[in-house]
Order: structure tokens, then sequence, then C-alpha cells
């Protein structure tokens, strides 16, 4: 199998495990409820009466079953894991970076950054210049010697104090960059290099796959 269909199968495992661990939390699927009306007790002609009130659950099988099936589960994760690390680790895009072909994680990790890096860029690129205007105020003396306020006008004008062409031809060079690189890693998420059996389906709802257990 190829790693996108390992890893989406292992996205499987992590929810149909999830969805069961939440199910065996919850007291309503693991307590049986009794209730014993004791009507005898004050009323001698009435009889006492037992009833389950346990609440209906969803899932219509012996909660130690599920607990077992929890745990293969996480054991067929483990497994299916360690062939896509197997995978990973045998493998390189073709991409060079310092002169060596980049691993497929680094080579993710690397393009996450790039992506990152080319986000605060353009924050760069869409800056412009700009002039306004505002209020100081000042004192001054009066002809009787007094001190008065007065307004006056402030004038600021904020300006580019960076080369954007120079920004901008690395902006493109790293989106051009981080193309190349996500169609390489994309080629070998599709090749065949993850050697492995899935045991379940993953398009098996938790109800088929409890009743296949």
């Amino acid at each position: 199998m190829n790693i996108k269909e390992a890893c989406r199968y292992q996205n499987f495992l992590t929810s149909t495990i999830n969805t069961l661990q939440y199910y065996i939390r919850n007291t309503n699927n693991v307590m049986r409820v009794t209730e014993e009306h004791l009507r005898n007790k004050v009323n001698p002609d009435a009889q006492d009466e037992k009833i389950d009130s346990t609440p209906e659950r969803e899932y219509d099988v012996d909660i130690e079953k599920i607990v077992m099936f929890i745990n293969d589960l996480i054991n067929e994760k483990l497994c299916v894991s360690t062939a896509i690390e197997n995978a990973k680790r045998d493998t390189k895009i073709d991409w060079k970076e310092n002169g060596l072909n980049l691993t497929l994680d680094t080579a993710i990790e690397y393009n996450k950054n790039i992506h990152s890096y080319v986000q605060n860029l353009t924050t760069l690129i869409s800056l412009k210049s700009s002039e306004s205007k505002s209020y100081g105020t000042d004192y001054k003396f009066n002809e009787e010697g007094n001190q008065m306020p007065y307004k006056y006008v402030v004038e600021t004008v904020k300006t580019i104090d960076f080369d954007r062409n120079a920004v901008k031809e690395l902006y493109k060079k790293l989106l051009t960059k981080a193309d190349h690189i996500s169609t390489e890693i994309d080629t070998v998420m599709l090749q065949d290099i993850v050697t492995y059996e899935p045991k379940f389906s993953i398009h098996d709802s938790v109800e088929e796959l409890l009743a296949n257990m």
C-alpha cells in the first residue's frame, strides 16, 4: 500500500480507538442498574418488584470483548505505524538541499516552514507607503504674559524601509521551490512502498467491526 493509504488507515484506527474508549468510559455502558420497589413494607396488599433499569446501549456486545478489541486495535495501529516509519526511513524524494536528497519527513517539515515564511513575506510585499495628518499641542506666552495652548499640524510619512523587489524575488523563488517539493512529496506518497496488509477495512462502521470480532 502507499503512504497515503497507510496514513488513512492509521487515522481510521485512531478514530475507532477513541470512539470505543469513550464508550467504555461512559458508566451507563458498563454498569447494570437494578431498582427494587419495596411496596410490601408499607402496603401488605402490594408485592415487591425488581426492575432492570439499565440504560439501552449503543452496541450489543459484552464490555470485556470491547476492551480486548481496543487492545487489538492499538496493536494494529502500532504495526501499521512501524511499517509507515520503515517506508519513510528508506525513502527519499527527488529533491536536493545542501547536496543531499531530502527524506520524506524532512521534506514535509521543510515545506511547512517555507509556506509559513512565505506568508510573512506576503505581509511585507503588501505594505504601502502612506501619509497622514494629526494635531499636536504646545504652549506660548501671550501679550499679557500668560501661557496659552495652541494646536499645530503634524504630518506623518511612512515609507517602505526595505527593497520590495528583492523580497518579491525571494517570495516567487520560494513559492516555486515549495511547489516542486510538494509535487515530489505527492509522487512518493503514492508509491506502494509500505509493506503491510490491513486487518480491517476503513469503510467498516464501529458496529460492523464489533460484529466481525
